[in-house]
């Protein structure tokens, strides 16, 4: 949906509400849902309550009076209103393109915790072999619990993930794995990742952590972002802990995204945020790090919470 389309369907709300306001009262607009297209608009809306009600004019409907708007003068108001819906506007329409990727990294993590139902524990980042060599990302491992098996069942696990035979599936990468906002090659690109290193989730180890390694909390620890930079999908490579502790978009091949103005991310307990640029890195290093033992902030600012 277009920002044009999307300010035409806030237009509307915003009518529809102020009809609301008229016939039940301004409480009525309190309980709107929080991403009720005008909700950010009920201040403004409260402190033109007599520029609102100079809208209304009584009309005859039989042997009542009731009251119906001006249209040209509330057209003319909803002139003076258009910065505010321009600006939920693009919001809305950027949390649209947003979707998909949000959709991803939901399924993503609920085939997290499927994998740790039958294997008690996540995936590692990557498998190793008898020299603790790299062999596949964990994004090959969770290709059953994705609806994949047949894909998993033709890679030779035993070989690395870039071995003559398993070379053949780089660029049959499910569609799941691609971020619409990415950049890179379509069939064989993605940025979903998770972020590697001992105080993390992403323990290099090729085994794997448990629910019971994450004292800090599932819902304060992050599982998995998206990458500044693609990788091949099949690539054991992600991003590294002292990458994603210069922030959000501030790394090459750090934390980062297509996503205007943040990144989407996945949490233990299931979660999805979109996380913004600005965070401070001491609260990212805590929501990063599985047994800090640190405190959390309120961080409501930078962290919006998905559907």
């Amino acid at each position: 949906m277009t920002s044009e389309l999307v300010a035409l369907n806030v237009r509307k709300s915003l009518q529809d509400v102020l009809t609301i306001w008229i016939e039940k009262g301004i409480e009525e607009l309190e309980v709107l849902p929080d991403n009720f297209p005008i909700k950010s608009l009920l201040p403004t809306l409260k402190n033109r309550a007599d520029r609102i009600h100079s809208l209304l004019i009584p009309k005859p409907e039989g042997n009542n009076l009731v009251l119906r708007w001006d249209q040209p003068q509330f057209n003319d108001f909803l002139e003076t209103a258009m910065p505010w819906i321009e600006q939920i506007s693009r919001e809305q329409a950027e949390r649209m393109k947003r979707q998909p990727c949000i959709n991803n990294i939901k399924i993503f993590v609920l085939a997290f915790h499927n994998y740790h139902s039958r294997n008690q524990h996540f995936p590692p980042p990557f498998t190793v072999n008898a020299d603790g060599n790299p062999l596949h990302s964990w994004r090959v491992m969770v290709l059953p619990y994705l609806e994949q098996q047949a894909l998993y069942e033709s890679i030779r696990l035993n070989e690395p993930w870039d071995s003559a035979h398993n070379k053949q599936f780089h660029d049959k990468m499910p569609e799941i794995f691609r971020c619409p906002a990415s950049a890179g090659n379509p069939q064989r690109d993605t940025v979903y990742c998770m972020v590697v290193g001992k105080e993390t989730i992403g323990v290099p180890d090729g085994k794997g952590i448990t629910f019971s390694q994450i004292p800090d909390g599932t819902s304060n620890t992050i599982l998995l972002v998206e990458r500044k930079t693609p990788v091949c999908w099949m690539e054991p490579v992600d991003v590294l802990q002292e990458h994603a502790y210069f922030g959000v978009n501030k790394h090459e091949f750090g934390i980062g995204s297509g996503h205007e103005g943040g990144v989407i991310v996945g949490f233990a307990d299931g979660s999805c945020r979109f996380m913004k640029e600005g965070l401070d890195l001491k609260t990212l290093k805590a929501l990063l790090t599985r047994a800090g033992g640190e405190s959390v902030p309120s961080i409501g600012a930078f962290l919006e919470s998905v559907r």
